[in-house]
C-alpha cells in the first residue's frame, strides 16, 4: 500500500473523480482529460465525467502531477492541456478506497458523494436539498419524532426527483400528481428505453420496482409504521436515507449513460 499523501481534500476528490471518469471506458477507448484555460475558470473536458465536464482549480493539477499521480502530455499557449493518470495515481485512488475499513462504507461514501456533486445538484437542486437535510438528521437523535421526519423528508426527496426527472426528459405523457413518483418515474424511464439493449431495459424495470419498495418504505417510515405497529429505529432512518440515495444515484446515472451514447 502507498503512503498517504499529503494531499488537500479537493485535490484527492479531482483524481478521485478523474479515476473514476477513466474508468467508466474500456482501456483501448482511454482518453487524456481535456483542461481549458480561461480568464473566467478552468474547466476539465473528459467523456466518463458526469455532464461531460467539470470546473477545476487548476493549480491542483500541478500538485497532483508533483507526486507523479498524473501526467502532463500537452501543453499549448492557447490555454489548452491534456492529462492522463498515471499507474501511481491508479494505484492511490485503489488505496484511497480500501482505506474505508468496511465495503459497504465505501458503497455508501460512493453513493454520498455521487449526490453531492456539482453536476448532480445543478440537475436536482431540490431533490438533494431534501435529502442532504434528511441526511444531517440522521446525526441527531433517534427520537420518534425525528425519525418520522427523517421519512418525510426522504418522500419530498423522492418526490421532488421525479419533478425534475420529468423536467429533463421530458416524456409525452405522465401523470400530473407529483405524489404518484413510481408512475412518473416510470415515464421518464420509458421514453428513453428505445436507445438501450435488452438487457439495460430489464435493469431499468427493475430500478422501477426497486423504486416502488423504497417509496413504500419511506411512506411506512413517515407514517410511524403505524399500519404495522413496529417501533422505530436509529438503522430505520439510516436504511431510508441511504437507500434514497442508491435509488437517486442508479437512476441517474442509467440514464445520463443513455444520453451519452
Amino acid at each position: 500500500m502507498l503512503q498517504k499523501m499529503p494531499l488537500e481534500k479537493e485535490q484527492t476528490e479531482l483524481l478521485l473523480k478523474m479515476v473514476d471518469a477513466d474508468r467508466n471506458a474500456p482501456r483501448e477507448k482511454r482518453q487524456p482529460f481535456c483542461v481549458y484555460r480561461s480568464m473566467a475558470d478552468d474547466t476539465m473536458s473528459h467523456s466518463g465525467l458526469q455532464g461531460g465536464s467539470i470546473k477545476i482549480y487548476f493549480e491542483d493539477l500541478y500538485i497532483l502531477e508533483d507526486y507523479g499521480l498524473i501526467r502532463k502530455t500537452r501543453s499549448e499557449r492557447s490555454g489548452y492541456f491534456e492529462f492522463i493518470i498515471t499507474p501511481l495515481g491508479f494505484q492511490y485512488f485503489k488505496d484511497m478506497k480500501h482505506q474505508t475499513e468496511k465495503p459497504v462504507q465505501r458503497l455508501e461514501e460512493t453513493a454520498r458523494g455521487y449526490l453531492s456533486d456539482a453536476v448532480f445538484i445543478r440537475k436536482y437542486p431540490t431533490a438533494y436539498q431534501k435529502w442532504a437535510e434528511a441526511e444531517s438528521k440522521l446525526w441527531d437523535d433517534n427520537s420518534s419524532q425525528q425519525l418520522t421526519l427523517i421519512g418525510h423528508l426522504c418522500r419530498e426527496a423522492m418526490q421532488n426527483f421525479s419533478v425534475e426527472l420529468i423536467e429533463i426528459y421530458k416524456p409525452q405523457n405522465f401523470d400530473t400528481d407529483k405524489t404518484k413518483t413510481v408512475s412518473r418515474l416510470k415515464s421518464a424511464i420509458n421514453s428513453k428505453k428505445d436507445f438501450c439493449g435488452h438487457t439495460e431495459k430489464e435493469f431499468l424495470n427493475a430500478l422501477i420496482h426497486y423504486w416502488g419498495t423504497i417509496n413504500d418504505l419511506v411512506q411506512r417510515q413517515e407514517h410511524n409504521s403505524q399500519r404495522e405497529d413496529e417501533p422505530l429505529t436509529g438503522e430505520d432512518g439510516r436504511r431510508v436515507v441511504f437507500q434514497t440515495a442508491i435509488v437517486m444515484f442508479e437512476i441517474d446515472r442509467s440514464l445520463s449513460r443513455i444520453l451519452d451514447k
